[in-house]
């Protein structure tokens, strides 16, 4: 039988939930993904399209604070992960034979390079899902970035990673053995805005807001048609089956 220490990492991040639902919603072109991180306050001009279609996703720069060092735009096809504390105590009876039940590494398998990762860990007491081995592990992935409606720890390491994260605060207080994944690719709450997985993402940049925005041949039109030739702000664009994420400075 395994046993489990709270200061090892083995068998962390591959906890598998109930509610795993597989990625075969509509990918965005990669070209257009690609036009999208070229323009200049991205983030401004899609949370203004979102207004005039009737969205209501932009995220304020100061409610999820970046973690990494300055990068250009992020853009790119969300995957959603959410958490729940865990109702049983930490040191709970026979926790050693208890693996932690993190699931990012999990979500990472179903991930492509260019996804970004939308992660749900609201707490009362700020609980870290992500550190830096997840860091480093989403980074050799390729993805885009991760945003956490939650805590992180190892800033440096993240910082380290190159991989832009985004969390609502930091802690060194592990989750592996206080959060609890629930779902893979369910809807989730960032920010005070619901995210579902396909969102089209452009992640906040330091001093920027960000927006999860339905994605829509409609919304691409009038993106296009408003500021994209021109200003286009950054912004994060999510849809139930294709979406994408925008941040920028």
């Amino acid at each position: 039988m395994s046993s489990y220490r709270l200061s090892g990492d083995e068998g962390v991040g591959l906890y598998e939930p109930d509610d795993i639902r597989k990625p075969d919603f509509e990918r965005v072109a990669a070209v257009l993904l690609d036009r999208l991180r070229a323009c200049t306050g991205l983030t401004a001009t899609v949370s203004d399209v979102l207004d005039e279609l009737g969205w209501l996703t932009s995220v304020s720069r100061d409610v999820l604070e970046p973690r990494h060092r300055p990068v250009a735009s992020v853009v790119g096809q969300v995957q959603t992960l959410a958490y729940l504390p865990s109702r049983r105590h930490v040191l709970h009876d026979g926790y050693r034979e208890t693996p932690s039940r993190l699931a990012h590494l999990v979500l990472y398998r179903l991930a492509r390079a260019g996804d970004v990762v939308v992660i749900d860990a609201r707490a009362e007491t700020p609980t870290s899902v992500l550190g830096g081995l997840a860091a480093n592990a989403g980074a050799r992935m390729g993805l885009a970035g991760v945003i956490v409606d939650g805590a992180v720890r190892d800033v440096d390491q993240i910082a380290a990673a190159g991989l832009p994260v985004w969390s609502r605060s930091v802690t060194p207080r592990s989750g592996k053995s206080r959060m609890e994944a629930v779902s893979v690719n369910a809807p989730v709450h960032c920010g005070g805005v619901q995210v579902a997985p396909a969102t089209s993402q452009s992640p906040m940049q330091p001093g920027s807001a960000s927006c999860p925005w339905p994605w829509s041949r409609r919304s691409h039109r009038v993106c296009s048609r408003s500021r994209l030739k021109s200003r286009t702000r950054s912004t994060p664009a999510a849809r139930s089956s294709a979406a994408a994420w925008s941040t920028s400075v």
